[in-house]
């Protein structure tokens, strides 16, 4: 999780504050300083390092993207509240698992969608230009720009968007990831996603979860691109 959250508190927990009202870590440093070094090493004469350095400045920024790895708990409905019964330590160790069951399973959601055919999910991935919120065409025209404003300006979407992917996804699946003995981290993983991608009785919650998703996708894709323009620039 390349956010990196801190640690938290039990009245962190109380206020709610785990919900995001921020990003937290140094994702966007990070993909802003190997943007930094690729561009310096592609112009350098070292295209093969600088490309490798590339791939990995796209690929943190592809996970500040991701609503799950820029906020903690995206929806309060996936805590699991009656673990605090038998202390906060027990809250703690519950919520992480259902937290990651809902974590994982929006991924492996969302690798189902995108191998449909007609892939809904797959068209906003490869028209970012049309399903990202971040595009900023005046970021592209201005190749002076630094990288961390842009990386910056995804983590900023992303933390936006996860109470959207929260509400949505807590609808689609309900309070089944949080039962106890499901722990899709450790392979404990029943859920059937190609039903609940056609499930009559989920119509509406799976259409919110697509459009929250396919505006997450958007926003990676566009990023990468503009981050790929950035590199390809000789530095002023």
């Amino acid at each position: 999780m390349h956010m990196e959250p801190e640690i938290v508190t039990g009245a962190k927990v109380a206020l709610g504050y785990a919900t995001a009202v921020g990003a937290v870590g140094y994702g966007p440093e990070r993909t802003a300083l190997m943007a930094r070094k690729a561009r310096e090493l592609i112009w350098g004469g070292n295209p093969l390092w600088g490309f490798r350095m590339l791939a990995w400045s796209m690929h943190y920024v592809q996970d500040l993207a991701q609503p799950f790895h820029s906020t903690q708990i995206p929806a309060l409905a996936m805590v699991p509240w009656y673990a605090f019964l038998s202390g906060f330590g027990e809250l703690v160790r519950e919520t992480t698992r259902t937290i990651s069951n809902y974590h994982w399973a929006y991924e492996a959601y969302t690798l189902k969608r995108l191998g449909e055919e007609n892939s809904a999910e797959l068209a906003c991935l490869r028209d970012p230009d049309r399903s990202a919120s971040v595009r900023d065409d005046a970021y592209v025209a201005d190749m002076r720009k630094d990288p961390l404003t842009l990386a910056r300006r995804v983590a900023r979407a992303s933390v936006q968007l996860a109470p959207r992917v929260g509400e949505a996804e807590y609808g689609l699946f309900g309070s089944t990831l949080r039962l106890s003995g499901v722990d899709l981290a450790h392979g404990k993983d029943t859920t059937d996603y190609a039903d609940y991608s056609v499930r009559p009785d989920r119509v509406r919650e799976r259409d919110a979860l697509k459009q929250v998703t396919c505006e997450a996708l958007g926003n990676a894709a566009w990023a990468s691109r503009a981050l790929l323009l950035w590199a390809l620039q000789p530095a002023n």
